[in-house]
């Protein structure tokens, strides 16, 4: 079977490269578009490619596509050969008894939360609807929990009816209420019930309501909806809806990873689930582990197993995994399920996927667009805190969201895809007070759940590259192509890796202080869209970046460079880039050029002291950080040609004493001017920022006062004059939406 299930994987791998390949060639031709609608910025060498581009397309591209498309067309044809092959084939039964996954296992540690959930649950004995969400990380036993539940017939726990429905990625409103409707019939609770038979697929959804409504109204029932992992709002309200606000008794539990559903389908208050004692799973796993407890046990073996317990942290499923993994195993196979990675030891365990199990199938309710957002987290070091506007950003950069482009913004789809990710137990929130800020730029910190973060490395093993060359080339290897790579401290033995990145989009180095073997790997990177050299503090940028055409997202903040080297200039894709705490003195005229830069961060640039008059040329720009740069004196006027700007940040520019007249940013939303020393005053045209929201001129101490079209700020919500030792201006109080008002030490 695993030698089936080997032979499945390398169709879909080939497949996989030649979607790259394809992916790739887009990118290409995208290039070239922009290429030609650009001629007075081309350089010479673009323009000889622009020149040649019919040619190329007829005698490169053209065939590259129809190559693409017979690879596609055979591989597609051996994946269902042999699907087809496969269908016949079951998992033997003994396999499921031996790995302990039919279900007979008795439920350990769970007296106490049964109890409290059936105190929850009987809490309301009127007439209203009761629903209780269980919530907890996958594997931590909420249908364990839920089948106490439901199979406790003591006398509070009497119903006429109890229906369990085991939900899966196919949720069905009709599926849901045919079943309570069937169940009800079989338990003959009413003399009249409605009959199971109608199609209430084609009819209206309301008669489905009202027969679900009708039984419910007249006796008394339990319902556990297993597992609801949907994070479509719309389904889980119209799910709430289906059960309707009156019955006789009417109690459902829902079991859940997911914070969404449970705050959307609560009546009342949720039972977050947590882990199991170490007691406790160390009863699971040795009765997987040893079997009979009357076994004689090697206290070499209970001492490993003890270990491995403690990596369990109080989750159940994987207790019971690692302890079926080891059972009638060797040394070796204990030492690994102690040592280990989690998502190695996935490989080992038979049935696969029974770690993961929950995992994937909140994998697979997810749609597509959130699935590689969610895959790309992958590419962080476990336990990595992960600053979320950075994370946004690159999945902006490896043009995550293209399938819904245009839709909403790049920033709000982020939102949106953290949001989900964070309800989904995937990722969790990091106290920013404890994380060293030099990385951090939002006050959003976060980070992957660690269980997911197996999860992920499982599912991402063939397409994401580890690579530690300081710990002798550690890591995982695969088989390329790889979509993204992590490589640590690369060197010059490295470089016989340079065929594994190169389908990449995404690089990131970590610890390297060799500049040449990275600088030789760029000609290799001509596909890359986002390149992370953050932690590799070279003096100078390698004039091979030139190499980098797709680049969109370029980090080299903490870099002792002083200038951007000239080649730099045929990075004509970025739109993010990340000069943060180098020692570069000046930005060449040359960054004019970044039509497409979005984002630009300078911060910490101690030394920078000129802005070009080319920045206003940057007419995409939305995000500008030029904090804590105290060589700054001033603005060039060209400035407000930043039309598209929204956030602009100047916080301790200790020597800018002025702001640029007019100072006409008509899409700015927040501005940060804190620790300003020298700045005295807002010109008059201050007012004109029809839709600044957030204003910080906290420690402004040589501002004399604020201007009256500060009364013009309609949209400002947020504003800070702490430490200013000056009068207010009486038309503040004009200003409708403010709420919120920072004065601490002010003299207002």
């Amino acid at each position: 079977m695993e030698d089936q299930s080997l032979e499945a994987s390398v169709p879909m791998r080939e497949i996989k490269i030649v979607l790259y390949v394809l992916e790739d060639l887009l990118d290409e031709l995208e290039y070239l578009g922009s290429i030609r609608n650009r001629p007075s910025r081309r350089t010479w060498k673009d323009t000889l490619f622009w020149l040649s581009s019919p040619l190329l397309l007829h005698t490169s591209l053209a065939p590259r596509l129809d190559k693409i498309t017979r690879k596609l067309r055979n591989v597609t044809d051996r994946s269902v050969e042999i699907c087809l092959h496969q269908r016949t084939i079951e998992l033997p039964k003994q396999y499921m008894e031996q790995f302990g996954f039919d279900g007979s296992s008795a439920i350990i540690g769970r007296d106490h939360e049964k109890q409290d959930v059936e105190e929850l649950l009987l809490q309301n004995k009127g007439d209203s609807l009761s629903i209780l969400p269980i919530v907890g990380q996958p594997g931590l036993g909420k249908t364990s929990l839920a089948r106490l539940v439901f199979e406790d017939e003591g006398e509070d726990m009497e119903f006429d009816f109890r229906v369990w429905i085991s939900l899966d990625k196919n949720l069905s409103l009709t599926k849901i209420g045919t079943r309570i409707i069937s169940e009800a019939n079989n338990k003959s609770v009413k003399d009249r019930l409605p009959q199971v038979g109608k199609n209430y697929s084609l009819g209206a959804p309301f008669q489905l309501a009202h027969d679900v409504q009708e039984i419910l109204r007249n006796s008394s029932c339990l319902i556990v909806l297993d597992n609801l992992i949907s994070m479509n709002r719309n389904f889980l309200i119209n799910l709430k809806e289906l059960f309707g606000d009156k019955q006789k008794c009417a109690k459902v539990i829902v079991t859940t990873s997911s914070k969404l559903v449970a705050e959307v389908m609560r009546t009342s208050s949720s039972y977050n689930l947590g882990g199991l004692s170490e007691e406790h799973c160390w009863t699971i796993f040795s009765e997987k582990a040893f079997g009979d407890e009357d076994a004689i046990v090697d206290p070499q073996y209970t001492e490993i197993g003890k270990k491995i317990v403690r990596r369990c942290s109080g989750n159940p499923m994987l207790a019971q995994s690692l302890g079926s993994m080891v059972h009638n195993q060797g040394m070796n196979t204990w030492l690994a399920a102690r040592d280990k990675e989690l998502w190695e030891l996935e490989e080992r365990i038979f049935p696969k996927s029974t770690v993961f199990s929950s995992f994937m199938a909140i994998y697979y309710s997810m749609h597509h667009t959130l699935q590689l957002c969610f895959l790309y987290l992958s590419v962080f070091p476990r336990g990595s805190t992960i600053d979320k506007d950075e994370l946004i950003r690159q999945w902006s950069a490896l043009d995550l969201f293209r399938s819904e482009r245009g839709l909403l913004s790049a920033s709000l789809l982020g939102e949106i895809y953290t949001d989900d990710l964070l309800e989904a137990s995937i990722l969790e929130f990091v106290d920013a007070s404890l994380v060293e800020m030099k990385c951090i730029s939002s006050s959003v910190v976060l980070r992957v759940n660690n269980l997911a973060y197996d999860f992920l490395r499982h599912l991402t093993r063939d397409d994401v590259l580890h690579l530690d060359h300081g710990m002798g080339r550690n890591g995982s290897v695969g088989k390329p192509p790889f979509r993204y790579a992590t490589l640590t401290s690369y060197s010059e033995e490295s470089a016989t890796d340079k065929y594994l990145v190169s389908n990449a989009k995404a690089v990131v180095f970590k610890n390297c202080e060799a500049t040449k073997p990275i600088a030789d790997i760029f000609p290799v990177l001509r596909n890359t869209h986002l390149l992370d050299l953050s932690g590799c503090p070279f003096e100078e940028l390698p004039a091979s970046i030139d190499q980098l055409k797709q680049l969109r997202y370029l980090n080299i903040s903490g870099f002792r460079i002083r200038a951007l080297p000239y080649e730099m200039g045929c990075l004509q894709n970025l739109e993010f880039l990340d000069l943060s705490k180098t020692c570069i003195e000046t930005l060449p005229a040359f960054i004019g050029t970044f039509l497409k830069l979005k984002y630009l961060n300078v911060h910490g640039c101690d030394r920078l002291q000129n802005l070009p008059l080319a920045l206003g040329d940057l007419k995409g720009l939305e995000h500008l950080n030029l904090s804590c740069c105290p060589q700054i004196c001033k603005l060039p006027a060209s400035f407000c040609g930043l039309r598209k700007l929204k956030r602009l940040d100047l916080s301790n520019c200790a020597n800018l004493d002025q702001l640029p007249h007019p100072f006409q940013l008509e899409s700015l939303e927040n501005l940060n001017l804190e620790g300003c020393l020298r700045l005295k005053r807002l010109p008059e045209s201050f007012g004109k920022l029809s839709f600044l929201r957030n204003l910080n001129l906290a420690g402004c101490s040589s501002m004399k006062q604020l201007p009256d079209s500060i009364a013009e700020l309609s949209m400002l919500e947020h504003l800070s004059i702490s430490r200013i030792h000056r009068e207010l201006p009486d038309s503040l109080v004009k200003l409708q939406k403010l709420h919120k008002v920072d004065l601490t030490y002010c003299d207002a």
